[in-house]
């Protein structure tokens, strides 16, 4: 079952939230030092370049092995300090032209430990923004085989595009949660010579610890996008233009070709034998249902392949077992829009992605890997039912938001790239997002529905017939389109409302202007519920309220409300049985006031 509601057939208002530049990956170190144009495409970050680490010596996790020093700074319940020292000429190259990502040496300091000398600069591609640009900080850059906590990099995510500054901790702990390999992630409020530059995420580097840590060793070429977009695994003649690596290990691609061949005319046993085919499909699940456009699936970008030689079933070929690793966040989730994110179907990816092209033939991007499993019977709906009935549950996802909303909300209000009313939008949004995602995918609604009392006549059962300024009277869900949907009694699947951050399962959606009547039954004296606009991921109304009339007197009327405005409660509204009309009125241009009657009821 599908949600029609659904925003497919929205005509208005996202056009102004989809201002996506096209998005692509990152290219190494040495790229140029001019700012890109406000007509040039944006990519999203990723950083994977620097291959002059030097290999850590670590044994895999286990049983007996000491507690992971690093561990206390990937803690995601707690915001650190960091505050690097340098020249303020250092600092304003950083600042100010990000975009050089020029090396430069400071001193590091994380709540009471220092490192006197790191080597820091910007990196990135899209989030390259002057003020707070994202930062890498590698301790092994000027004072060769120098590690912090074990340690040879970290990056500072600044949040960019995203005002919720959770996207780079919520999306990494969705697929660990899966079982996927991903960075691991903490927070640090960043300070500059004394001065606050703003929230980072501090993220986990894709380097040789991390694949220790993950995969038991660092034995196998890694490799990473070169360049904007990738290739994923379609047919490839020459990796090194798609792809370059990023340890001591100096892959070719000629790996990388063979297993693209492998791919496309290989037998299922080949193709188990070289490559971890369950990771790869739960990644690209997990990553569409974090709304991502730009990632493996969606367009061959922000992922790394590491050929890991602990897993190999054939000595004398090219490989080991091929894994994935994913990277960057921050476009996931509602980032660039509710549409954008709810239209990337989870079985095509590419298809629905805007930026599914190669960016060298301008062809059609396709993860031909996803694409074949599913031909071969893979099951998609049993795997996000695996997914959603487990860690990945609407009640896990939404207590993590929770959890880094309570976290970051102060600091957010202050913050360069949010505001305290950016942030909350931001949070609504992905809320938002989350419910009707999995509600649509799964069929049924996820959230837990308040209880209404035992007496109560709800809005669904009081004949609601009436006018609305767009669309059509629906109970128990919203809808936008010109065509009558009733969610009782047929197929269509009614998900409730959302009202700023608050999910009500019951009520009418009657979209300003409205006049509305409904029957209030024998014996019932009250009408009780609130009243809201249900969110629409922008903040595009210009006011609208609500009244109850009954034999021609105003019984009760709200506030002047708006598209984040938290629900009105209307408390008791006596009535006799009969006719009560519902009648919502508009402030200016009424394209977004999406007016709701939440959990109305009739009571004894």
């Amino acid at each position: 079952m599908r949600i029609n509601l659904i925003m497919m057939n929205l005509r208005r208002p996202l056009a102004l939230i989809l201002l996506m530049g096209s998005m692509g990956a990152c290219s190494a170190e040495d790229r140029t030092s001019t700012a890109p144009s406000d007509s040039a495409p944006a990519a999203p970050d990723s950083d994977t370049s620097d291959a002059d680490t030097v290999p850590v010596e670590e044994v895999p996790p286990g049983d007996g092995v000491p507690p992971d020093p690093a561990d206390a700074v990937f803690d995601d319940s707690i915001i650190y300090e960091i505050a690097l020292t340098m020249s303020e000429d250092a600092w304003l190259n950083i600042a100010q032209d990000p975009w050089s990502e020029t090396w430069h040496a400071a001193e590091f300091r994380w709540v009471d430990e220092s490192v006197a000398e790191v080597g820091v600069r910007a990196f990135g591609y899209s989030s390259l923004v002057a003020g707070k640009p994202p930062l890498k900080i590698d301790f092994n850059r000027n004072v060769s085989g120098q590690r912090w906590r074990g340690l040879e990099t970290l990056k500072l995510r600044n949040g960019y595009y995203d005002a919720s500054l959770m996207h780079d901790a919520l999306g990494p702990w969705m697929l660990r949660s899966a079982g996927i390999p991903a960075s691991r992630t903490g927070w640090a409020r960043v300070t500059v010579n004394g001065e606050s530059v703003g929230l980072y995420t501090v993220m986990e580097a894709i380097d040789d610890r991390f694949l220790v840590r993950n995969f038991g060793n660092d034995d196998g070429p890694l490799y990473s996008i070169d360049g904007i977009r990738g290739h994923g695994l379609m047919p490839l003649t020459d990796a090194l233009s798609y792809f370059q690596y990023n340890t001591e290990i100096e892959g070719d691609g000629s790996d990388l070709e063979h297993l693209t061949t492998i791919v496309a005319d290989g037998s299922d046993e080949e193709l188990a034998a070289v490559l971890d085919v369950d990771a790869f499909f739960t990644e690209s699940i997990v990553r569409t249902l974090a709304g991502s456009q730009d990632s493996f699936s969606a367009d061959g970008n922000n992922f790394y392949l590491y050929n890991d030689p602990d897993l190999d079933a054939d000595p004398d070929d090219l490989h080991g077992t091929w894994r994935i690793i994913p990277w960057d966040y921050n476009f996931d989730f509602a980032a660039l829009g509710l549409q954008a994110a709810l239209q990337v179907d989870v079985r095509m990816p590419w298809a629905t992605s805007a930026f599914a092209y190669d960016p060298f033939s301008g062809e059609p991007y396709v993860d031909v890997l996803m694409q074949r499993q599913i031909d071969h019977g893979r099951d998609v709906d049993a795997t996000i039912e695996a997914l959603t009935a487990g860690p990945l549950s609407y009640d896990n996802l939404v207590a993590k938001v929770r959890q880094y909303e309570a976290l970051l909300a102060e600091d957010a209000a202050v913050d360069p790239l949010s505001s305290a009313t950016a942030f909350e939008q931001a949070v609504a949004n992905d809320l938002l997002y989350l419910h009707t995602r999995l509600s649509n995918e799964l069929g049924e609604e996820v959230a837990d529905c308040a209880s209404l009392e035992a007496s109560a006549t709800p809005a669904r059962d009081m004949s609601p017939q009436g006018t609305v300024g767009w669309g059509a009277v629906t109970v128990d869900g919203w809808y936008w389109g010109n065509d009558e949907v009733n969610c009782v009694g047929t197929s269509e699947l009614c998900i409730g409302f959302d009202v700023l951050d608050q999910h009500y399962c019951t009520g009418l959606y009657t979209h300003a202007p409205s006049d509305v009547t409904i029957q209030v039954p024998e014996g019932a004296t009250t009408l009780r519920g609130a009243v809201g606009l249900q969110l629409f991921g922008s903040d595009c109304s210009s006011g609208a309220s609500f009244s109850i009339v009954q034999n021609g007197a105003t019984l009760w009327e709200s506030e002047i409300l708006y598209s984040y405005t938290a629900a009105e409660d209307m408390g008791a509204v006596t009535v006799v049985p009969g006719d009560v009309r519902l009648v919502t009125a508009t402030e200016g241009d009424f394209g977004c006031d999406t007016t709701s009657w939440l959990d109305l009821r009739a009571v004894p």
